[in-house]
C-alpha cells in the first residue's frame, strides 16, 4: 500500500529531475559565444561613468526604470522595453483584482490562496508584456542591422571616417538601430574612445551580431587592414545567419502549434466540466489534497511550457 501511495510522487520527482538535468546539461549558447569571441579579441576595460549615465538617460526616467526592473528581475537587457511605470502598475492592479475575484467565485478558495494567486498573475502579466517588447526590439534590430552595416561600408569607401559613418546611420537609419549608433557617435564626440563606446553598446544590446561588429572594428583599428571589406563580409554572414534562423523557425512551426494546443487542452476541458458537471470538480476545491493536486498540475504545466519554449528558442535564436 505504501508503495502504491508513493508511486505518483516518485514519478513526478523523476520527471522533475529529468527536466532539471536537461536544463543543466544543455549548453548556454550565449555564454559559449561570448567565450569564443573573447578568444579572438580582448575587449577594453569597463567604460567610464559617462557611458553609464548616457545609457540610463536613454532608457527613460528613473521611476519607469525601477518599475521595469521589478517586473523583469533576472533579465539582463531591458533596452527594448517601452511601457511606462504607471501603465505597468495599472495592468497589475486590473489583473490582480480580476484573478482574485475569479478564483474566489469560481473555485471558492480561501482568501489567502486567492490573494497569493492574484499577486502572482499581477506580477506575471507585466513581465510577459515587457519580455515581448524586448524580443520584438531585438528581432527588429537584427533585421535592420545588416543594412546599417552596408551603409557604413559605403560611407567608408566614400572616404568618411568611422565616426562620421556611424553618425549618418544614426540620422538616416530606423529605430532601434539608429539610436545605438547615435549614442556611440555622441559618446565619441564628448571624448570617449571609440573602443569603449563600442564595448558599452555591445554590453547594452547583448546581441551577438553587434558584438561581432564591435570586435571586427576593434581588430581592424588595432591591427590595421581594410575595414570596409571586413564589414562587407560580416554583413553577408549576418544575412546568412538570419536566413538560417528563419528556416529553423519555419521548421519548428508545427511543434510550436502542437505545444499551444496541448497547453490549452487542460483549460478547455476544465471549462467544459465546470459548465456541464459543476460538482464533478468539488473534491479538488473542497479537499485540501485537491489543492495540492491543482498546484502540482499548474506547476507541471508551467514547467512543460517553459521547457518547450526554451528548446524552441535555442534553435531559432
Amino acid at each position: 500500500m505504501l508503495l502504491h501511495a508513493l508511486l505518483p510522487a516518485l514519478v513526478l520527482l523523476l520527471g522533475a529531475l529529468i527536466i532539471a538535468g536537461a536544463f543543466i546539461l544543455t549548453p548556454n549558447t550565449a555564454v559559449e559565444m561570448n567565450r569564443r569571441i573573447g578568444l579572438v579579441a580582448k575587449m577594453p576595460a569597463l567604460p567610464p561613468d559617462a557611458i553609464a549615465r548616457s545609457a540610463e538617460k536613454r532608457d527613460g526616467p528613473l521611476f519607469d526604470r525601477r518599475i521595469r526592473q521589478f517586473y523583469t528581475a533576472g533579465s539582463h537587457y531591458r533596452w527594448g522595453m517601452q511601457s511606462s511605470g504607471v501603465k505597468l502598475l495599472l495592468i497589475s492592479a486590473v489583473i490582480g483584482v480580476s484573478v482574485i475575484l475569479f478564483t474566489l467565485r469560481a473555485f471558492s478558495l480561501p482568501l489567502w490562496i486567492a490573494t497569493a494567486i492574484g499577486f502572482f498573475f499581477a506580477w506575471l502579466f507585466p513581465r510577459l508584456l515587457l519580455r515581448r517588447q524586448q524580443e520584438k526590439a531585438e528581432t527588429q534590430f537584427m533585421d535592420l542591422f545588416p543594412d546599417a552595416v552596408d551603409t557604413i561600408v559605403r560611407m567608408l569607401r566614400a572616404g568618411l571616417p568611422m565616426t562620421s559613418a556611424m553618425r549618418v546611420v544614426g540620422k538616416e537609419g530606423e529605430p532601434p538601430v539608429n539610436e545605438v549608433f547615435t549614442t556611440i557617435a555622441d559618446q565619441v564626440g564628448i571624448g570617449i574612445p571609440l573602443e569603449q563606446a563600442l564595448e558599452a553598446a555591445a554590453n547594452h544590446t547583448g546581441l551577438e551580431d553587434f558584438r561581432f561588429f564591435a570586435v571586427a572594428v576593434l581588430l581592424q583599428f588595432s591591427a590595421g587592414g581594410n575595414i570596409a571589406q571586413t564589414l562587407d563580409m560580416l554583413s553577408g554572414i549576418m544575412r546568412k545567419r538570419r536566413g538560417v534562423r528563419m528556416k529553423a523557425k519555419s521548421a519548428t512551426a508545427e511543434i510550436r502549434m502542437t505545444a499551444y494546443v496541448l497547453g490549452s487542452l487542460p483549460f478547455f476541458v476544465l471549462g467544459i466540466l465546470l459548465i456541464m458537471q459543476p460538482n464533478y470538480l468539488d473534491p479538488l476545491i473542497e479537499d485540501p489534497r485537491g489543492h495540492v493536486v491543482l498546484g502540482a498540475a499548474a506547476g507541471l504545466l508551467v514547467l512543460s511550457f517553459v521547457t518547450m519554449r526554451q528548446m524552441m528558442r535555442s534553435i531559432t535564436k
